[in-house]
């Protein structure tokens, strides 16, 4: 996935970031040692550390990341591509396809199902490669 560097912020030790993608605004931690740089675009993957609200299949079509409540909880809305066990091939956008790992997932999830699920930004940990 492709995102802009739009806000750099320190958390304690973690450094936080808000960016810019196709298909909306993301927030989470930067894993990277070198520090990210304002403006600048990276390719990056994401992983989750928990989340706050389990997949759930959606019959809303449209597909987008947005960020709200007081907590800063990161939303996403995509197509399950694939599945391999517990491991969800979730499809955002032309360039985007992440892989979300559910263990223990109870929900029956298809093939080609809407999804949606919900993340503190402080379990949304962000990998440039």
């Amino acid at each position: 996935m492709r995102l802009i560097v739009s806000s750099i912020q320190n958390d304690n030790e973690n450094t936080v970031i808000y960016g810019i993608t196709e298909i909306g605004i993301i927030k989470g931690i930067w894993k990277y040692e070198e520090s990210p740089v304002l403006l600048n675009a990276y390719s990056v993957e994401l992983s989750f550390e928990k989340f706050d609200k389990q997949i759930v299949t959606e019959h809303q079509e449209e597909i987008y990341v947005e960020i709200w409540g007081i907590d800063d909880t990161v939303h996403f809305h995509g197509i399950c591509e694939d599945i391999d066990e517990d491991v969800y091939y979730i499809r955002f956008a032309d360039g985007w396809l992440d892989m979300v790992e559910i263990p223990g997932d109870t929900r029956e999830i298809n093939k080609g199902d809407h999804v949606y699920f919900s993340a503190k930004y402080r379990n949304v940990h962000i990998y440039p490669y």
